[in-house]
């Protein structure tokens, strides 16, 4: 009997193969902004931008923080589902704060929030 023959009895005599399917992700993160709010009025200097985010299949991967849909920064590190970043508001009038939230996956999930600045 040969090598490769032996290995193959071994397994057909160890009984049935057990197969394992997986689901593919394809759900995006849970996420929710958390500061600042919708129509929120903030002051010239660092405000706090913090998002919750959860994805119980991949998990979270990374934040994307975007102003007026230009990137800010990017978070891959969250203390109990929350991404948190500064962003120092020196321009006033009105300002789109963003956050996308990707899984392992590449699912994302965006949420925002418009702001006004004043001195």
């Amino acid at each position: 009997m040969t090598l490769k023959r032996m290995a193959i009895y071994t397994l057909v005599a160890a009984g049935p193969l057990l197969l394992l399917t997986c689901k593919p992700d394809d759900v995006p993160p849970q996420m929710a902004m958390i500061s600042p709010t919708e129509g929120e009025t903030l002051m010239v200097g660092p405000v706090t931008i913090k998002v919750w985010a959860l994805d119980k299949e991949s998990g979270v991967d990374s934040v994307e923080f975007s102003i007026d849909y230009k990137s800010l920064a990017w978070a891959t590190f969250g203390l109990d589902d929350t991404f948190e970043t500064t962003w120092n508001a020196d321009s006033v009038g009105p300002h789109y704060v963003g956050a996308a939230a990707f899984d392992r996956k590449d699912n994302f999930n965006i949420r925002g929030a418009t702001v006004y600045i004043k001195r």
